[in-house]
């Protein structure tokens, strides 16, 4: 039999069962800065139980063309990825017995590509210079493929809207009032948005880019996701704001001593970079009472969806070794004026 619906893998990787975000405690260098406006900032680990923070988009994407008829046993998968829904599709394939071909970018990490290599048979990387998106695009119109696009299926922000946004607003029981998330295909975003509006809940949310040219793993500037995201655009959301690929590293290094779960990597860092320099805006302007709760308290969770290990070297390479490395703790201004 060629279908997939009932296979037990797909009972297994149920994100449902798991616990996918876990809210760490406040970040108490950045709460104590902004303590005069009643901020309190805490960071959203998404590495929970799936150590993998798009197991979910994975699972969805997968098992919703699965549904569709789309991919039966003989079908060939082929996805672009920066890495983490790659492993997540990766490993679901391997549970399948499906073909997989990965496509990423040539610069991307060792670390990262040697752990969705490792899985071996019927796991293959593919690492291209040009658009891994369309690359996959082309490949996924072959006879006997499937490309499981993140860029343009619905079932990434519905995995968002489904799995993650419950688990993010019960943690905190419902009361947060900013979430900023770092943009890559959006996805996350756009789940939270859409769950939001379901709820009536009061949340803001700030979609945080690349500078345009910067490059952050795992995060996109607006040209990129112009060009290759098609179920959503950035001026879909109302606050956006950008930070560099020095901003990213260094508030993610800043983390280091402040969390206690393993620290957040440079997307995680872009988040928290436009976290600070977000309500540090509105402070100088006067125009952070918009975002206040019911208690007269703005609590502000950023969201980790990635974590700093498989980033070593590219800390190394990205920030002062003298400047930077030399310093246990980071203050807060300079992660304000840091460019």
């Amino acid at each position: 039999m060629d279908d997939l619906t009932f296979h037990p893998a797909l009972e297994r990787f149920n994100p449902a069962r798991r616990t996918l975000v876990r809210l760490g405690s406040k970040i108490e260098s950045a709460s104590a800065f902004f303590a005069k406006a009643n901020v309190t900032i805490r960071p959203g680990f998404l590495y929970g139980d799936t150590f993998n923070s798009k197991a979910p988009v994975a699972y969805e994407l997968i098992s919703a063309l699965i549904r569709a008829e789309k991919i039966h046993k003989s079908t060939k998968i082929v996805a672009a990825t920066s890495g983490n829904t790659g492993l997540g599709i990766a490993q679901l394939c391997k549970a399948l017995g499906l073909y997989c071909e990965l496509v990423m970018q040539n610069d991307t990490p060792s670390s990262k590509v040697g752990v969705i290599t490792a899985l071996g048979d019927p796991i293959n990387t593919r690492q291209v210079t040009s658009s891994t998106v369309q690359y996959a695009r082309e490949q996924g119109e072959q006879p006997g493929w499937c490309n499981v696009d993140q860029y343009s299926e619905q079932a990434n922000p519905i995995a968002q809207m489904k799995y993650l946004a419950p688990q993010l607003f019960d943690e905190n029981n419902g009361r947060i009032d900013l979430v900023v998330v770092a943009g890559g295909t959006l996805g996350t975003i756009t789940g939270l948005q859409r769950y939001i509006e379901e709820h009536e809940l009061k949340t803001k949310l700030v979609l945080a880019l690349c500078e345009n040219g910067h490059e952050i793993p795992g995060a996109r500037d607006k040209v990129r996701v112009m060009r290759d995201v098609r179920f959503a655009t950035p001026d879909t959301f109302e606050h956006q704001m950008t930070a560099t690929r020095y901003q990213a590293f260094l508030a993610s290094y800043a983390m280091f001593p402040e969390v206690e779960w393993t620290p957040g990597g440079p997307t995680s860092g872009l988040a928290y970079s436009v976290a600070l320099r977000f309500l540090h805006q509105h402070a100088l302007s006067e125009t952070l009472e918009q975002f206040r709760g019911p208690d007269e308290r703005i609590n502000l969770v950023f969201l980790c969806p990635d974590d700093y290990r498989p980033y070593g070297d590219l800390y190394r390479s990205t920030l002062n070794e003298h400047r930077d490395f030399f310093s246990s703790n980071i203050p807060i201004e300079r992660l304000l004026e840091a460019s």
